[in-house]
């Protein structure tokens, strides 16, 4: 059996039921011959409340019994721990009960997740909520060299290593060479293939020596207020029998309609396709003359998702509602010009999204 790597999964805020269902019959049918692997980008709530901020993540329970294609979850992701312990119990409670396999937040010592004869390991680079001191939960932080250490004993036993990491710029299609920089080393340390989601946009693939590097899935599933934001990749391979064959893989853009999520065709899958080539083309420079075009790179990348953001809102709101949205979430508009201006070589989060002293918009006001 294939198995196929989804981005994030996020059943929160305005994301709802679609009457089509949650993927189109076609795709359904594909992801059902797969062992199917995605982040879940919220705690499952016990009960929403919605005049919480709205980048405090509030999962919909429901919504799990929409997702009985996906096999496995990743759990480590800025978000998860929005909701604190309790939100974490009740999320395991949530999937537990559902039958789904999940992986990236532990209690004692991590211990990979497991499919045949590959391991998975989840890891990322931040918390929107710091963990308390006292908190039963632990997660594994990407930078650290416990990561190192997992993935070269997983290696080591012949295992094949898969690596998820939640990181990377917001709405940057590409890494930061600190990104790149460090899942260099983490291939060195056994991993065969590492895929990155949190960037909320899909990047593309690059080769490593004998390994595989899928930089950014995208948003499976999300409320993304951009059609930049609501496309995305699936990565499905093959796990290789052979010790250091090269990997075999398949790319399959994705679109997410109304939360009725296909695969992208026509002029759609066109634009998704030029998107990822170009990507892979500055991929293809040596890490020196990529750092030095990485600021401009990224310039690129936001003025992009501002642009693609403003005529997604236009089209779904019109003027007025556009001009409300904006008078509302002003401060995030200017932060995201503020970035532009910044030297992100050396980024790989942005913790200034999340200051506590932002001005706060609930989930209610973004209806």
């Amino acid at each position: 059996m294939s198995i196929t790597i989804l981005g994030d999964i996020c059943p929160a805020r305005l994301v709802e039921i679609s009457d089509k269902g949650v993927v189109c019959k076609d795709l359904l049918s594909t992801l059902s011959k797969s062992y199917v692997v995605a982040n879940l980008e919220a705690p499952i709530a016990d009960k929403l409340n919605e005049e919480l901020d709205h980048l405090v993540f509030q999962g919909k329970a429901e919504f799990l019994d929409q997702l009985k294609f996906v096999d496995m979850f990743c759990l480590s992701n800025n978000h998860i721990n929005d909701l604190g312990d309790n939100g974490i119990e009740h999320t395991f409670d949530s999937l537990n009960t559902r039958g789904f396999s999940h992986n990236g937040i532990f209690t004692s010592q991590y211990s990979p997740g497991t499919f045949g004869n590959v391991s998975f390991i989840f890891a990322s680079d931040m918390m929107n909520v710091p963990f308390e001191s006292d908190s039963a939960f632990k997660y594994l932080y990407m930078f650290s060299e416990q990561v190192d250490s997992i993935v070269a004993d997983e290696a080591n036993k012949g295992r094949f290593v898969v690596l998820y990491l939640h990181t990377g710029l917001l709405f940057c299609r590409l890494p930061s060479p600190k990104i790149r920089e460090r899942i260099y080393q983490l291939i060195d340390s056994g991993a065969g293939l590492v895929v990155t989601t949190h960037s909320h946009c899909f990047g593309a693939v690059e080769e490593y020596g004998q390994s595989v590097i899928c930089y950014n899935l995208g948003d499976f599933l999300m409320d993304g207020q951009s059609m930049r934001r609501r496309r995305s990749m699936a990565l499905e391979f093959f796990p290789p029998n052979v010790d250091r064959e090269p990997l075999t893989y398949n790319i399959r853009f994705l679109e997410n309609r109304d939360f009725h999520v296909s695969e992208a065709s026509g002029i759609t899958k066109l634009r998704c396709q030029l998107s990822f080539w170009s990507c892979r083309v500055l991929l293809k420079l040596p890490l020196s003359v990529y750092s030095a075009l990485f600021n401009f790179i990224y310039r690129i990348s936001i003025i992009s998702h501002v642009t693609s953001t403003l005529a997604f809102i236009l089209r779904s709101r019109g003027i007025k509602g556009t001009l409300a949205v904006l008078s509302r979430r002003k401060d995030e508009v200017l932060r995201y010009f503020s970035w532009i201006g910044r030297d992100r070589r050396e980024s790989s989060t942005d913790y200034d999204a999340i200051e506590s002293d932002r001005k706060k918009v609930t989930t209610r006001e973004l209806r």
